[in-house]
C-alpha cells in the first residue's frame, strides 16, 4: 500500500486527489490531500494511520485541515472564514478505505454532510521508461546534435542505464511522505550538517531552504530533488561514469526548461502543494560543486517525473527527450571528456575529486 497514489474525487465538489503513504512500523501512515478543482476555495489534508494487514479500513471523525487557496498553506478554518463568505468547511470526515493491487478506493462522509469519493492509482515510477530515444546512437552524432541546439534552453541529466524512469532519490527508497520529510529529515541534516559548514542556513528563509537541501543532494542525501547541468557533456560524463556494465545504453536526457518554464507554474515549494514538477536555480552556499558543474535542480513532489512531465506534452510541444548511447564506449568518452576538461577533479573540487581524477589517469577508466 505504501507509496505514491494519484486520482480524481467527485461529489459535493470534485478535484484531485493525492495520497503519500509510507510504512511506519505496523502502520501505514497516510497523508491525503484533495485539491479543489475551483482554485479560489480551500483544499483538504487528512492524516490517518492504518494498521498492515487488512484490505479495507474505516476511520471516524478524522480532522480535516483546510490549505490556504493562495498559499496551499495548512491553516485552519477560523483564520479563513472571513474571506470565504457563504462557504462551510468541514471539521471531520468519516472516510472508508478500500485496496486491491494498485488501486484504491476512498468514500467520505462530512460532519456537514458533504460527501465524495476517489479511485486511486499507484504511481508506476518502477517500471522500465517508455521514451523512444532520438536518433542519435554514437558519440560523434551526439556532439554534433547537442551543438546544434540552443545553449540555455535545455537542461541535460545523465543516466547510466536506459531503463530508469526519471524518479528522484527520495521517492525512490520507496519513501513519499514530504511532510515528514520536511518535518523530521530536513530537521536531522540541519542539526548534524551545521557544525561542519562554514554558514548555518536559517531554514525559514526559502532561498537558504533550497540552497540547504540541495547542499545535502549534493553530497549523497536521497531528497525530492534532481540534479541537471547546462552542459550536454557533464550530463554524458556522469551517464558514463557511473556505468559499470559495458552491455547495456546509457541514458541523456533533455528537458526544454524555457518552454516549461513559461507554460507551467513554478514552485519553490514542496508540500503541501498540487503536483508539480519546478526548476530551482539554487544559490551556491557552502556548495563549490555547484558552479563548476553548471548545476540547477528541480524539484517535485510526484513520483513518476517522466510519466508527470509527458503529460503535459501535445503533439505539437515536447518538453522531454533522450539519447542513449551504447556504454561499450565508455572509456572513450572519458577519455575524451577528460581532455576537455570534463572530470572528477574540475567537477569534485577537494580532495575526494583529485584523488578519483588520479586515480582514472593511473589505473584506467
Amino acid at each position: 500500500m505504501k507509496g505514491h497514489w494519484l486520482g480524481r474525487y467527485a461529489g459535493t465538489n470534485s478535484g484531485a486527489a493525492v495520497l503519500e503513504i509510507d510504512q511506519i512500523g505496523s502502520f501505514f501512515e497516510v497523508q491525503a490531500y484533495v485539491f479543489d478543482d475551483r482554485m479560489d476555495l480551500p483544499s483538504i489534508n487528512a492524516f490517518v494511520r492504518i494498521p498492515i494487514g487488512s484490505s479495507s479500513f474505516s476511520t471516524a471523525s478524522v480532522p480535516l485541515t483546510p490549505l490556504d487557496p493562495h498559499t496551499l498553506d495548512f491553516s485552519n478554518w477560523a483564520l479563513l472564514r472571513e474571506r470565504f463568505p457563504g462557504v462551510t468547511f468541514p471539521a471531520t470526515a468519516d472516510i472508508d478505505w478500500e485496496w486491491a493491487g494498485n488501486s484504491i478506493k476512498v468514500k467520505l462522509q462530512t460532519n456537514i454532510d458533504t460527501n465524495g469519493e476517489a479511485i486511486l492509482h499507484r504511481s508506476t515510477a518502477r517500471r522500465p521508461s517508455d521514451i523512444e530515444p532520438l536518433d542519435v546512437n554514437s558519440w560523434e552524432e551526439f556532439r554534433h546534435y547537442v551543438r546544434s541546439l540552443e545553449h540555455y534552453q535545455y537542461i541535460y541529466r545523465g543516466q547510466e542505464s536506459n531503463q530508469w524512469r526519471l524518479c528522484t532519490a527520495f521517492h525512490r527508497t520507496e519513501r513519499t511522505d514530504l511532510v515528514r520529510f520536511l518535518r523530521d529529515d530536513v530537521a536531522a541534516l540541519h542539526q548534524h550538517l551545521s557544525s561542519l559548514t562554514r554558514h548555518v542556513f536559517d531554514l525559514k528563509n526559502p532561498i537558504e531552504h533550497g540552497a540547504f537541501v540541495s547542499l545535502a543532494q549534493h553530497h549523497g542525501y536521497p531528497t525530492p530533488l534532481l540534479d541537471w547541468t547546462y552542459s550536454p557533456f557533464i550530463a554524458a560524463y556522469f551517464a558514463f561514469k557511473r556505468a559499470r556494465n559495458s552491455e547495456g545504453s546509457v541514458r541523456i536526457f533533455l528537458f526544454d526548461r524555457t518552454q516549461w518554464r513559461s507554460d507551467w507554474n513554478q514552485l519553490q515549494k514542496l508540500s503541501p502543494a498540487r503536483p508539480h514538477f519546478s526548476i530551482l536555480d539554487a544559490i551556491a552556499i557552502n556548495n563549490p560543486r555547484l558552479v563548476p558543474q553548471q548545476a540547477l535542480l528541480t524539484v517535485t513532489n510526484v513520483e513518476d517525473v517522466e510519466d508527470y512531465v509527458r503529460s503535459k506534452e501535445t503533439v505539437e510541444k515536447t518538453y522531454l527527450r533522450a539519447i542513449d548511447l551504447p556504454a561499450s564506449i565508455r572509456t572513450e568518452v572519458l577519455g575524451e571528456l577528460s581532455m576537455m576538461g570534463i572530470n572528477a577533479g574540475s567537477l569534485f573540487p577537494g580532495l575526494d575529486g583529485a584523488c578519483d581524477q588520479l586515480k582514472d589517469r593511473l589505473f584506467g577508466y
